[in-house]
Parts: C-alpha cells; sequence; structure tokens
C-alpha cells in the first residue's frame, strides 16, 4: 500500500511540478510546430522538451513507484539510476505500471506500452533529448572552448537533422520534393507533424497513467493538470493546438 496521505507540502510540490512539465512539454511542442524551412532553431524545441520529458517521467515513476511499493524512490537514487536519460527512466516507468495487471490488461494500453517500449522513432528522438539534457546542450560553448576535444557526433543540431531527414526519406517523393522550392513549406510542416505526433503520442501514454490505475487515487485527482494530452484524440496527434 502507498505511504499515508501527502502531506500539504508534498501535495503542493506535485501540483507545482506536474503542471511545470506539462507546460513545458506544450511549450516545447508549440516551439516545434514553428519551426519551418526558414526558421531551424531546433535548440528551443529540444530545450524545452528535453526539461519537460523529464520532468514528466519522473514525477509519474514517483507516483507509480509510491502505489505499487508504498514509496517513493529518494532524490538520490533518481540522481544515480537515471540522471537525465529519458530511455532509461521511461522503461523503468513500463516495468512499474506493467506490474499493475488490471491496468496493463486494457487493449488501449497495451498499444501504449508497446510504443512506449518499441516505437523506433519515440527512442531515437529520447535517445537525442537524453544526450541534450545530459551535456550536448552545450556542444558549440565546447566547441569554442576546446575544439579538440569536440566530436560532430555529439552536435544535437546534426543529430536532429538525421531525425529530420529519415522523416523525409519516408515521404512519397519527398527527397524530389526538397529541390524544389515551392513545396518546402508544406514539405517542412508535414515532416514536424510526423515528428509532433510521435511525440504527442508519447505524452498521452504517459498521460492516460494517472487517470487508468497505476498511480492510484492521487494520480487520479491530479489528471486535470495533463488534460491537454490526455484527451487527445488521433486525428489531433501531431496538430498544434
Amino acid at each position: 500500500m502507498p505511504d499515508p496521505e501527502l502531506t500539504p507540502e508534498q501535495s503542493f510540490a506535485l501540483i507545482d511540478e506536474l503542471d511545470t512539465a506539462a507546460k513545458l512539454t506544450q511549450h516545447g511542442m508549440d516551439a516545434l510546430h514553428e519551426l519551418d524551412a526558414a526558421n531551424d532553431f531546433h535548440h528551443l524545441p529540444m530545450q524545452l522538451l528535453s526539461q519537460g520529458f523529464e520532468r514528466l517521467l519522473k514525477v509519474t515513476y514517483a507516483m507509480a513507484l509510491r502505489e505499487r511499493s508504498g514509496a517513493m524512490p529518494t532524490v538520490a537514487s533518481l540522481k544515480r539510476d537515471y540522471g537525465h536519460d529519458l530511455t532509461k527512466i521511461n522503461d523503468a516507468l513500463i516495468e512499474v505500471v506493467t506490474s499493475n495487471e488490471e491496468y496493463a490488461a486494457r487493449p488501449a494500453v497495451r498499444d501504449d506500452l508497446d510504443f512506449l517500449s518499441a516505437d523506433r522513432d519515440l527512442r531515437r528522438v529520447l535517445k537525442l533529448l537524453s544526450s541534450f539534457g545530459t551535456w550536448s546542450r552545450y556542444y558549440n560553448l565546447g566547441v569554442l572552448l576546446d575544439p579538440s576535444s569536440a566530436a560532430a557526433k555529439n552536435d544535437p543540431a546534426l543529430a536532429w537533422q538525421a531525425i529530420e531527414r529519415e522523416s523525409l526519406q519516408r515521404m512519397p517523393e519527398g527527397l524530389e520534393r526538397l529541390g524544389q522550392p515551392s513545396e518546402l513549406t508544406d514539405l517542412f510542416q508535414e515532416i514536424y507533424e510526423e515528428i509532433s505526433k510521435t511525440l504527442d503520442r508519447f505524452t498521452r501514454a504517459i498521460s492516460r497513467m494517472w487517470t487508468l490505475g497505476p498511480l492510484g487515487p492521487e494520480g487520479q485527482r491530479h489528471m486535470g493538470l495533463i488534460k491537454e494530452f490526455l484527451f487527445l484524440r488521433d486525428e489531433e496527434l501531431g496538430r498544434p493546438r
């Protein structure tokens, strides 16, 4: 059974943390939708999403672990075991919520968990945001201060462009359209909508954990803070809001 009721101080902290996670994530998605052929400032959505996703995953994991084992993780254990690694905390969260058999048996939940654990596009973005949150956000500063230590493979801009390129290559006639100036606006919009669709589905899957059981009554009391993601319909995924 979970710990006794959260103290007022803990309850306010939970509200603030979940609200911050939701707002950072939403602003990150807004910044992602503002990218186009003329605006390639990838740093802003990466900065916002790396923080928003990390906060959302960690607060969800803490509440899920509390519901399963009766206690939340310590600050030290979160830092030691996961750091800024979004893939690792995502997988730990999957393991915890899957132990709730009633939750995991729902068809929609099985689809969510399969997506969280195996979607290749999602895993690539989480890996990129993990490295960005850990150290690569300072890549250019590192090049300035110590060029000999910098490796192009650690450049977050190049990593982001690789994700764009992979999305482009899956589009019918994508490469041909890339060479046509009149197509660029629509083409980049389609690229960012595809990336956004993956990230919206990720955020919705995590948000559903707050209402479908594995976080217990405490989670359900606070699901209104993430309603923007929780109630997304399939046809709304990837679209600006």
